[in-house]
């Protein structure tokens, strides 16, 4: 939170242990104020696992209810959780080019494949020509020949 009262936030904050409550998700929530130069709400979300984490946020707008803002950064958790992914869509579009530069197959999966990895994709393509980059459903593969 950034400016805005601590009614606020802790509406934000009951919405988000409802929801996830609500679908058997473990969690700890804290609300902090943040240092800002206006007025302003973020509902951001770290899920923890054995080997990785991931995070999802949303953000205020004028208007926007702060029960909308923690619904929608709870909503892209569940449907993280909820696919087969191994890697959030963001993260998918970082992995690309360091995948492209080892040798070998590597291949993960994403909840959705954004335009923004389609791009990186074709643009890695262009500068690496032993590269081949398969995107199929959810699914990427990376594969660089060992030549």
């Amino acid at each position: 939170m950034g400016g805005l009262p601590k009614e606020v936030a802790e509406r934000g904050k009951n919405t988000v242990i409802q929801i996830l409550r609500g679908n058997k998700i473990p969690n700890h929530v804290e609300v902090m104020e943040i240092p800002s130069y206006g007025r302003g709400a973020i509902v951001f979300l770290k899920a923890v696992f054995e080997k990785t984490a991931v995070c999802f946020s949303a953000l205020g707008e004028i208007r926007k209810r702060m029960e909308e803002v923690a619904e929608e950064a709870c909503q892209k958790l569940i449907i993280f959780l909820k696919s087969d992914a191994t890697v959030d869509e963001n993260m998918a579009d970082q992995l690309i080019l360091p995948l492209a530069l080892a040798r070998g197959k590597s291949f993960f999966r994403t909840p959705k494949i954004t335009g923004h990895i389609k791009t990186n994709a074709e643009v890695v393509k262009k500068f690496l020509d032993d590269v081949k980059i398969e995107i199929e459903g959810n699914e990427i593969l990376v594969e660089r020949s060992a030549s």
